[in-house]
């Protein structure tokens, strides 16, 4: 659950609109329903709460739009042009549930499900490359508008994942290539093939694949920061684990331990080292994949600045 669904249950309490019960009696009620017949869990909870206590969408947004200060979007009554839509990649849109309205400039007006998600906006404004100007919807009516606006359902989340990348002009591994592959496993190799190519060309020293409890987190780490990348979609998480496993030549069995094995990468007549490194969490295997120039790790006197008399 979120920060704003959990600030709307708070103030559904001490009004007395609300019970720790009648919450606890609600998600039981969805714990027994299978998930393809509930959808959204979060998002029924709050939608059953507000049948249930018998209060109107529009005065959550009323509240929220008072305490937080914020100016309340209505999407439903609103039509986006394709050029406002483009602003955000659908992926991003996804991710981070956001629908952009509008542009001035270097400033891009975004109308949020979770307003109170800061870290989402500074990812935002860094991906983008631009300010943003907060807004906020009912997280119902978002979701509806991505789906909308973006294709529906998982399948297009996948599509749009995978869509735009390319073969990639560089040896990695064991040599495997998606056209050599099932259909099934093609797309995970080349989006692995994708991240390292990425992270080569913005000159990155690490990449981070990080599973969290929701969402599969991939960073770069880029003049000493850690640059967060488009997240791929979380059911993708042990498939893309176990192929840089398996490219790492690292026991794909063994979960419970740390790990280090290495990728040869190739690019022309360059050769690079990824030195890999797995770590058990809770909500999976965590992989570092460090980037070693081999080239720049045998440097001569006179490259390092010295010079023979």
């Amino acid at each position: 659950m979120n920060e704003t669904d959990e600030f709307i249950i708070d103030a559904f309490k001490q009004q007395g609109l609300a019970t720790d019960e009648l919450i606890a009696e609600i998600k039981a009620e969805l714990d027994a329903e299978p998930d393809n017949e509930v959808g959204d869990r979060d998002l029924a909870l709050m939608n059953i709460l507000m049948e249930r206590t018998g209060m109107p969408k529009q005065e959550i947004i009323n509240y929220l739009s008072n305490e937080l200060n914020m100016e309340a979007i209505d999407l439903e009554q609103i039509s986006l042009p394709d050029e406002t839509l483009q602003l955000v990649k659908p992926e991003w849109a996804r991710q981070y549930e956001v629908i952009p309205v509008g542009e001035n400039g270097m400033e891009v007006e975004m109308v949020f499900a979770n307003p109170l998600d800061h870290d989402s906006l500074d990812n935002l404004s860094h991906l983008l490359g631009k300010s943003i100007n907060p807004k906020f919807s009912y997280r119902g009516d978002v979701l509806a508008m991505i789906e909308q606006a973006y294709g529906n359902g998982e399948e297009a989340k996948l599509n749009d994942f995978f869509e735009g990348m390319e073969g990639e002009n560089i040896e990695i591994g064991d040599g495997v290539k998606p056209e050599d592959v099932s259909e099934e496993d093609a797309p995970i190799i080349k989006y692995v093939h994708s991240v390292i190519k990425d992270a080569l060309e913005r000159r990155a020293s690490d990449i981070h694949m990080e599973p969290l409890e929701k969402k599969f987190r991939v960073r770069f780490r880029v003049d000493g920061k850690l640059q967060e990348q488009p997240d791929p979609p979380k059911r993708l998480q042990p498939s893309i684990l176990s192929r840089t496993k398996l490219m790492a030549n690292v026991s794909l069995a063994e979960k419970r331990v740390p790990l280090d094995g290495r990728i040869n990468v190739k690019v022309g007549d360059k050769y690079i080292d990824l030195r890999v490194s797995t770590l058990p969490t809770v909500h999976g295997e965590s992989i570092v994949m460090r980037i070693l120039d081999k080239e720049s790790l045998s440097l001569g006197l006179p490259q390092l600045g010295f010079f023979l008399g």
